[in-house]
């Protein structure tokens, strides 16, 4: 789907898979997964959403 994404204005999405590898079995606790500010997009939220930054105030 993103490989054929454009816009109006005549923007083209590229992508490429990363192949790094990570580590897994990494846990994030409930506590840290309420402070993550995600706000959902209207269009497919379960897929697409912003993760607004912390400010000073948030922590």
């Amino acid at each position: 789907m993103i490989a054929h994404t454009t816009t109006a204005s005549g923007l083209k999405v590229h992508c490429q898979l990363d192949q790094t590898p990570y580590p897994t079995g990494i846990e994030v606790s409930d506590e840290e997964m309420r402070r993550v500010q995600i706000e959902p997009n209207p269009f497919h939220p379960e897929w697409n959403y912003r993760i607004r930054p912390h400010t000073a105030s948030d922590t």
